[in-house]
């Protein structure tokens, strides 16, 4: 076998991790007819996916009584943060669907021109009030911020609000192909949506199996 070849089956394997942590940190924008940023799915944060809907309205209505830790997806300021940062990293983007970060207004849930304030609750001041980090998209690029924590009634509703929004995570675990036993990965626990394995993932995986037979092909008859 040349060396030419050699080379290619040793850069390979690199090439399919990078396409494969590409593609599991790719959120897939949910826009309605009309353009407006209505959520996402895939969002990957602190190596979970998430689905993600801007949703106006008050905690209570939005978060099944807004009355337990249990009802959001982040238990802990830390985590909070960190799908924030996921939004402003991964969701609010100048995307060909719509310029998402430079015009907050075509966020469902906001109407102001030039700042959006998502609302990511993740628990409770007290009996009545809910605890939550902001993830602030701006119009200007420099202004733009996630990790302000904000207090407020959960009865408050932010359909009276030009720039606030809630928004709802919901994560996902990977459920085993077609042909793998139903035990193959664990149960879901309430509240996690299932969602197949990419098919993309599943053709790079099996090429990887390939590139490591061959290389020990290579490797027996040097």
């Amino acid at each position: 076998m040349s060396n030419y070849l050699i080379r290619i089956l040793i850069l390979l394997p690199a090439i399919i991790v990078i396409s494969i942590s590409s593609s599991a940190n790719a959120a897939i924008l949910n826009v309605s007819p009309f353009g407006v940023l209505m959520g996402a799915s895939q969002v990957f944060i602190e190596g979970n996916r998430y689905n993600v809907s801007f949703e106006n309205g008050s905690c209570q209505g939005i978060f099944s009584g807004c009355d337990s830790p249990l009802d959001f997806a982040f238990r802990n300021q830390t985590d909070a943060i960190a799908g924030a940062q996921a939004l402003m990293n991964q969701v609010f983007l100048d995307a060909p669907q719509g310029q998402y970060d430079s015009t907050p207004n075509i966020t469902n849930g906001c109407h102001d021109p030039a700042n959006c304030l998502v609302i990511v609750p993740f628990g409770f001041a007290g009996p009545s009030t809910v605890d939550a980090v902001v993830a602030f998209n701006s119009s200007i690029e420099a202004v733009d911020s996630a990790g302000s924590t904000v207090t407020s009634p959960t009865t408050y509703s932010t359909v009276f609000s030009a720039v606030f929004v809630y928004a709802k995570f919901e994560r996902q675990i990977l459920v085993p192909p077609k042909g793998l036993p139903s035990g193959a990965l664990p149960a879901l626990s309430p509240g996690i949506q299932a969602v197949p394995v990419p098919a993309s993932l599943l053709t790079l995986g099996t090429m990887f199996a390939c590139v490591v037979a061959l290389r020990l092909r290579v490797t027996r008859s040097a």
